[in-house]
Order: C-alpha cells, then structure tokens, then sequence
C-alpha cells in the first residue's frame, strides 16, 4: 500500500495487488474498485480505523495490470519521457528521478541541436532511446528480485539496500561534483561497472532462494543470512551511507561524519569531502565579485540556491 498526504489534507492512497493477492480476495475484485477497496479495509483493521473518516475526491480506480513499456522511446523529431515509454511499479519511487534525468538529457539535447535544425538529430536521440531502454530493464529487475524478496522481510530489506546504494552514491556524487555529463550517467547504476551487474545478480540469487528445487516450504534463517551477508559485501564499494548495517535496524539518518570517513568511495581526499558539504544541501560557493565604488552603487548578491528532494510516484493499481 501506499498513501501519499498532501499539504491540502487530500491523501492519494492505494493497493498494489498481486495476481495471486486478487486471487485471495474471491469475487470481490468482479464488484468494482470500491468493493475491493472496503474489502481490504477489512482485512487490514490498523489501515481501516486509518481510513474510516476518509472521503473519496474522485470516484475510486481500479487497473488489472499497471505495467507497459514500448517498442521505441524515440522516433523521427518525437522522443518520450520516461513514463510514457515504460512504468513498471510504483516500488521504490523511482519515476521523478528518472523523469528529471530524461528532462535534463533532452534539455542538452536541444542545447547541441544545430542552430539550423533546432531539434536533436537522429545520433542524439538514439543515445537517449538506449538509455531509457537500459535503465527501464534495469527497474523491471530491482522490482522483479523486490517482489521475489516480500516472502520475507530480512530479504526485503536486503534488496531494498540495493537500491538505496544505488540512488545515494549517485545523488551524492551529483552534488560535490556537478557537470553536465551527470545527465547521461546511466540511472540506477547502469553503466557502473560495480553496481549494474548486481540486480541481475540479486534476481537470480532471490530466486533460487524462493523457488529452488520447487520447494513449499519456508525459508531457511540460513538462506536469508547468507543472501543479506551477500548484498552487504557487493554494495561495499558504493555504500557512502552506511546501509546494511544490522546495528541500524533499518533506521538510516544522515550521518556526515560516515560520508566523510568513506570519501574514498568517492574519488576524494577527505579535505575535498568537507569543503563539498554544503554542495549537499544545493549550495554553491559564495560568488566574488570585483569591487565597486560608492559612487557607482554596485553590490553583490551573495544569494545561494536551495535544494530540491523529489517525492514518491503515485502511480498504482487501485486507489
């Protein structure tokens, strides 16, 4: 489930059901999404009192599959952004940070084109079709090895320490050293030689794990400490928060001091790290200026810009 609450006091809330989810639902999912929706109310009690007052805005909504993705992102003077292409899961909310990367990869797009064709040629937007390509498997992957994982929380957790890894090495690293280049480094790790191979391998490790030898059974505690050990170990090179950490109990606050003993994660000295600090909050070095005189009046703005942190996506099933 999902419930996103607004400033206005709106909430935008759903279900993502599995098929074999609606299965146990029995035939409320042929009444039409209000029944489905009362009926899991009632299954869960904690999230109907939650609910009991609230008000639907719009009539409800119900999708028996959410998932799509075309043949081509891009075509003859046309090119899509990332959601009109692909969407797989609202899981892991990765639909505002992949659509900013594509914004900015289009923006430089445009920026190069051509003063005459005044559109990116036909190069540019292949580049930018294969990058959505690459990065639309590599969602459909962390999200596959996600759901393989919810057969039990340690596994969950696990998996979702990949994805964390990924989006903070590449958030930070965005931050303390910004160019334009940034824009066309592949999303969630593709491209990285360390990071992009472990959702595949993660997949096939949870797999194995959750459906080997076509056993019923449950999970071994074994199973599940040797893939959470695993996961551990591989994210090790980019692991600049401190993730999988048992002593965290899945509690992650920033912590300065670890980014800064881990600056070699980063390709930097420790003294570069702490001078690149206030660059995590979208500040940039007070401009200088050249001096002026009274008489002509001139001043300097030493205004900074602030920082931006993006939402979930409230993409979803029923809701």
């Amino acid at each position: 489930m999902y419930s996103l609450r607004f400033d206005d006091g709106v909430t935008s809330a759903g279900f993502l059901l599995t098929p074999r989810g609606v299965a146990s639902l029995g035939d409320a999912a042929t009444h039409g999404a209000e029944r489905l929706w009362t009926t899991m109310l009632a299954r869960y009690p904690t999230i109907g009192a939650a609910f009991a007052d609230a008000r639907p805005t719009m009539p409800m909504a119900w999708l028996p599959r959410i998932q799509h993705r075309l043949t081509r992102a891009t075509g003859a003077r046309w090119a899509l952004l990332p959601h009109a292409y692909a969407f797989v899961d609202p899981l892991f909310s990765t639909g505002i940070a992949w659509g900013l990367r594509a914004v900015e990869r289009l923006g430089l797009m445009f920026e190069e084109a051509a003063s005459g064709a005044r559109v990116p040629d036909a190069a540019r937007l292949e580049r930018y079709d294969r990058a959505l390509a690459a990065e639309a498997d590599q969602i459909d992957t962390l999200v596959a090895g996600a759901y393989e994982a919810m057969a039990e929380f340690e596994l969950f957790a696990a998996q979702a320490m990949l994805y964390f890894a990924a989006v903070s090495f590449a958030e930070v690293g965005q931050r303390i050293a910004p160019d334009e280049s940034v824009a066309w480094r592949g999303f969630l790790g593709v491209g990285d030689p360390v990071l992009e191979p472990l959702f595949g391998e993660s997949l096939q490790r949870l797999t194995e794990i959750t459906r080997g030898c076509g056993r019923a059974t449950a999970l071994s505690s074994e199973e599940s400490r040797a893939f959470v050990a695993w996961m551990a170990a591989a994210i090790a090179p980019r692991n600049i928060a401190g993730l999988a950490d048992p002593a965290r109990h899945n509690l992650y606050p920033v912590d300065l001091d670890l980014l800064v003993e881990r600056h070699g994660l980063l390709g930097m000295t420790r003294e570069r790290m702490m001078e690149s600090l206030p660059a995590l909050r979208g500040m940039s070095p007070e401009p200088s200026f050249p001096s002026t005189s009274r008489a002509s009046g001139g001043s300097a703005d030493p205004s900074t810009a602030l920082g931006m942190t993006a939402g979930a996506d409230p993409s979803t099933a029923l809701g």
